[in-house]
């Protein structure tokens, strides 16, 4: 993981619009796969030097953020806003390697259930190189509900729009990946795509939010057996409970 630190100077008489300018950059941040750790406002001592703090998976993932950025609407409006406004008066920016308290993460994840197999995502482990599989979805930002998270993963990573969302448990995994030690609590989805074309098709073409492509496909539990483990752990007894996997 590293850390972007940016120091900046602000004109001290525009405060609330460099403020409304960092709330819109947290979450652009999250939205564009960064962990953001906020920004650090003007209190007591200097009265024009604010600071932020944001990570990324590497250096590479980063690099992808700052080129996604450049043609992201969104970011280019707020980038806007700043030049016009001109309540950042200058800025330094330097990379730390983080040393993080461990955290629980919320996560939604969504199965798209038909005719008893489920559309994944399959990867591996950068350290173990096991291969693993699992549903589409995200982390859930705060002041949002897991079915709207749901909605609005699928409509980054796919560029999908869905219906009829249902909750159908929730489960709780403790795992390593990538050598590194997680907790998530996992709200877990079944949906359907709107478009119905591509329940027929082997693979759907989806976009991380590192801007790096993937190939979603759909399993079923013999799949598993022979690509790799569903993940989380709990998620296949679940969905065979349920008559949802084949």
């Amino acid at each position: 993981m590293i850390t972007c630190h940016v120091k900046y100077t602000v004109d001290p008489y525009q405060l609330p619009a460099f403020e409304a300018y960092s709330r819109l950059w947290m979450r652009l941040v999250t939205r564009m796969g960064g962990k953001h750790h906020g920004y650090f406002l003007p209190a007591e001592g200097a009265n024009n030097i604010a600071y932020c703090l944001f990570s990324f998976s590497s250096l590479a993932a980063y690099e992808q953020y700052r080129k996604q950025a450049e043609t992201d609407p969104e970011c280019i409006a707020a980038v806007a806003l700043a030049t016009e406004q001109r309540f950042i008066l200058s800025y330094e920016r330097s990379f730390l390697k983080p040393l993080l308290e461990p955290r629980i993460r919320s996560l939604a994840l969504c199965v798209f259930h038909h005719q008893g197999k489920i559309l994944v995502n399959v990867f591996d482990d950068p350290v173990t190189q096991q291969t693993l599989c699992r549903p589409l979805g995200g982390g859930i930002e705060f002041g949002e509900r897991g079915r709207d998270a749901i909605a609005r993963e699928i409509e980054e990573e796919l560029g999908q729009s869905i219906s009829d969302v249902r909750l159908l448990g929730t489960l709780e995994s403790l795992f390593h990946y990538a050598d590194t030690p997680g907790h998530e609590i996992v709200q877990v989805f079944d949906a359907r795509l709107d478009d119905a074309s591509l329940y027929q098709q082997p693979w759907v073409e989806g976009r991380e939010s590192d801007g790096s492509p993937f190939r979603a496909r759909w399993c079923d539990s013999a799949d598993f057996e022979r690509i790799g483990p569903l993940v989380p752990q709990g998620l296949q007894a679940l969905l065979r409970d349920l008559s949802l996997l084949g």
